[in-house]
């Protein structure tokens, strides 16, 4: 995975490609997302790179997240997200003496808040952001899940993008800064997309993760077991994104997502659906 980064780096910033999440929204405007995402049930992970390790669980990892932005002012836009997670473990062992139980656990992930700013915008637009996600998530040694990192993680990133009515490319470079002894980590995002019909959007992404392996945090077996947010995970993932505009207010997303490698992730693909809201600048006044 090391030397994937240049390949990625060489993608975001060239001359067709530019920023993830770049755009903000107009000063009193709302956008407002819920969606559902599935991974599972899986027993197989990605270890080191390409590599299959085998889990003696099957682990179902169901997200239900509510997301909102708002236009605090005409170029600062502030985010919320709040991801509920619905994980199930099932034993595939017919004994009992892997010290690890079958468990179904609901309880909050990791609520991210957010806010972003526009630097530049003629040809094209430039944004910074930080993202800060709380420790909020919660963990069960009996079964081994948990639910996000246990760690509060400070996301200062740059994006940059070029767009127009009917189609846009976007990128963005991130850096995860984490407390509690996890490690930090680079984060590289891309996407290009292109609207058919006048309302619906086809939308293809890259992301990529690399840890910099500078943690020393000891988590407890079981959840090195079931590899739920635990340190030094990384991947090169990819996929594609769809939305159907209903209306100017209204529109449903769906997607898929993979990867290419990884290293203590889920050798399983993201399903999730969606549908969101938007309330313009105009129809507040």
């Amino acid at each position: 995975m090391k030397t994937a980064i240049w390949c990625i780096m060489m993608f975001l910033f060239c001359p067709l490609l530019t920023a993830q999440s770049a755009w903000g929204l107009e000063k009193k405007s709302w956008y407002t997302q819920l969606g559902f995402t599935n991974i599972g049930p899986y027993n197989e992970l990605f270890v080191n790179g390409s590599e299959t390790k085998d889990i003696p669980l099957e682990i179902t990892d169901n997200t239900l997240q509510f997301y909102s932005e708002y236009g605090l002012w005409d170029k600062t836009t502030l985010s919320l997200s709040v991801p509920l997670k619905l994980i199930k473990t099932v034993s595939l062992s017919p004994t009992s003496n892997l010290g690890i139980a079958s468990e179904s656990v609901s309880t909050l992930g990791n609520v991210s808040f957010g806010i972003k700013r526009k630097l530049y915008d003629k040809k094209f637009v430039i944004s910074g952001s930080l993202v800060i996600d709380a420790n909020t998530s919660q963990y069960n040694d009996g079964s081994g899940i948990r639910s996000g990192y246990n760690t509060w993680t400070f996301i200062p990133s740059i994006s940059i993008g070029k767009g127009t009515n009917r189609c846009f490319f976007q990128g963005n470079f991130g850096t995860g800064f984490r407390t509690n002894n996890y490690s930090h980590y680079l984060n590289l995002k891309a996407e290009v997309g292109y609207k058919f019909f006048n309302w619906f959007w086809t939308i293809f992404y890259t992301d990529y993760k690399e840890s910099f392996e500078n943690g020393s945090i000891t988590l407890p077996v079981n959840n090195l077991t079931t590899s739920l947010y635990v340190d030094n995970q990384e991947y090169l993932g990819y996929g594609i994104k769809v939305i159907a505009e209903l209306n100017n207010g209204m529109g449903i997303t769906g997607g898929f997502g993979g990867a290419f490698s990884a290293n203590s992730e889920a050798k399983k693909g993201a399903l999730n659906l969606g549908v969101y809201f938007k309330i313009s600048a105009k129809k507040n006044e």
